[in-house]
């Protein structure tokens, strides 16, 4: 029994260590790969694999992040059965190039109108994967993963045929609005119309849960450099979205790597102080914010 013991643990460990040239391997699939948000839940694979084939030979392409109208369906079954939830009538995918210059050609397609079944448009969002491939060759230097938190969700994903890796989300934090206090199903294509008028977006991205695919409550904004930001921060706390006030504010790396990592950014009334704690710690010093009103007689 100590040896069955012994040698389970030994393959799990073996498992886990990532070899270098399977990292070598996995990191080319990443370079030859683009990601594509935002796409239509009910287009076909070889509609997506047409958009990009003038760019490049195309190999292969998955869709991923599907959301199933039931929890006990799993969304490759939503997929082919067409019963995904009505609340995410969008989806990510993956399409693979024979070469790695075909990537940076179709980057062309960001922003792109695509027909969805319904007879709406959608603006897809196109990046790049090769930044994860940076990523899995230091994983495989380093198997106890160590090093800073990277910024992952559903939208981020491997393509099939590729192990599992959270994929580091690229942005401009610089050009990019942070907005809080998002309606969980809420759309991409709901919040670009409400800024559209503040200048060119080049993508707005909804962080979505990892099991469900649904909203976590926030979401990115990202301009052109001869947008007006300021005209969108101006609105913070002022435009609706399905009947709650969004939060706008200036985008931060440091701030969002502490949202991914679970932590919640509040302001307190009785504060002039942006306090990022965790939930746990959250809720206690709202508590007790709350008690201190009540003693001094504050409504």
């Amino acid at each position: 029994m100590k040896r069955s013991k012994a040698g389970a643990k030994t393959a799990i460990r073996a498992e886990s260590e990532t070899k270098p040239e399977d990292a070598t391997s996995m990191a080319s699939a990443l370079e030859r790969t683009v990601f594509v948000g935002n796409v239509p839940v009910g287009m076909h694979r070889r509609k997506l694999e047409a958009l990009f084939r003038p760019y490049g030979t195309v190999e292969s392409s998955r869709f991923r992040s599907i959301a199933p109208a039931k929890p006990n369906l799993s969304p490759k079954a939503a997929l082919l059965k067409g019963l995904w939830h009505p609340a995410r009538c969008t989806c990510n995918a993956f399409v693979v190039f024979k070469d790695s210059a075909s990537v940076e050609q179709a980057l062309a397609l960001n922003g792109t109108r695509v027909d969805t079944d319904d007879g709406r448009q959608v603006h897809i969002r196109v990046d790049r994967c090769s930044s994860a491939s940076r990523r899995i060759r230091e994983r495989s230097h380093n198997p106890c993963g160590q090093g800073s938190a990277v910024e992952t969700d559903a939208s981020m994903r491997a393509p099939e045929g590729v192990r599992e890796e959270p994929l580091r989300a690229q942005w401009d934090h610089r050009r990019s609005i942070f907005l809080g206090n998002v309606p969980f199903d809420a759309n991409e294509e709901e919040i670009r119309n409400l800024f559209s008028d503040c200048g060119p977006i080049t993508n707005v991205r909804i962080v979505r849960d990892s099991q469900t695919s649904m909203g976590k409550g926030f979401a990115y904004v990202t301009f052109t450099p001869e947008a007006n930001m300021d005209l969108a921060l101006g609105r913070h706390e002022v435009v609706q979205l399905r009947g709650r006030y969004l939060r706008v504010q200036r985008s931060s790396a440091r701030l969002a790597n502490r949202r991914m990592q679970g932590q919640v950014t509040i302001q307190p009334d009785c504060s002039a102080r942006t306090w990022a704690l965790k939930p746990e710690k959250a809720r206690r010093y709202l508590s007790s914010c709350l008690r201190l009103k009540a003693q001094v007689g504050i409504n």
